[in-house]
C-alpha cells in the first residue's frame, strides 16, 4: 500500500471517530441524549475499551494513541465510557469529551499535511 493509501484510511478512520464525538457532544449539549442512543453507546464502549485493554482494533488504537500522545491529557477513560453509558454524563465528562473532539482535529490536519508531503 501506497504512503498516501496508508494516510488516506487512516484520516478516514479519525474522521469517523471525529464524526462520531461531535454528535455525541451536540446531542449532549442539546439535552436531546440518552445512554440507549446508538452513537452514544458505540462511543461509550469504544473509551471503555481503550482504557481496558488499548482497543481491539488497529482504529481503536489509533484513538488511543492519540489520547496517549497529549501529556496534560490522561484522563480515566473508563470512567468517560461509563458515563456515556449510564445517565451520569456531567459537566467534566462533556469537558473531556471536547477534549478529545479537539485531539482528533489535530490529528486529521496532522494526517493531511502528511498526505501532502508536509510532515513525515
Amino acid at each position: 500500500m501506497s504512503d498516501m493509501g496508508l494516510y488516506a484510511g487512516l484520516y478516514e478512520q479519525i474522521r469517523e471517530y471525529a464524526e462520531l464525538v461531535d454528535g455525541v457532544l451536540i446531542a449532549l449539549k442539546e439535552g436531546k441524549s440518552s445512554p440507549s442512543d446508538t452513537p452514544r453507546k458505540e462511543l461509550g464502549r469504544l473509551l471503555a475499551n481503550l482504557a481496558e485493554n488499548g482497543g481491539d482494533d488497529l482504529s481503536a488504537r489509533r484513538i488511543a494513541m492519540i489520547l496517549r500522545s497529549k501529556t496534560d491529557f490522561d484522563p480515566k477513560w473508563s470512567e468517560v465510557g461509563s458515563a456515556l453509558l449510564s445517565d451520569k454524563v456531567d459537566e467534566k465528562t462533556v469537558d473531556l469529551l471536547e477534549n478529545l473532539a479537539q485531539s482528533l482535529e489535530e490529528d486529521q490536519a496532522a494526517t493531511v499535511a502528511r498526505m501532502r508531503g508536509g510532515i513525515t
